[in-house]
């Protein structure tokens, strides 16, 4: 995101399905989100931490990684 710029939607991505399963079958909910960057922060990295929110599914668990927001001038 640029210096100044909004927050931009956060999104995240789920993969690892067997058998034919897809995300649209197998799993409900969606996970919660969040950054400490805002629109005044400055250029560098910020943390993108991800909660289990509401997901579920049947046959499977979630393993989250965390992602990185950039900030550029």
């Amino acid at each position: 995101m640029k210096q100044g710029g909004l927050v931009p939607t956060l999104t995240y991505s789920l993969t690892g399905f067997v058998n034919g399963d897809t995300a649209g079958t197998s799993v409900s909910g969606a996970p919660v989100l969040t950054t400490t960057a805002t629109s005044s922060s400055k250029p560098g990295t910020y943390p993108i931490t991800i909660g289990v929110g509401t997901l579920t599914a049947r046959n499977y668990y979630f393993s989250r990684v965390n992602g990185v927001l950039t900030v550029t001038p």
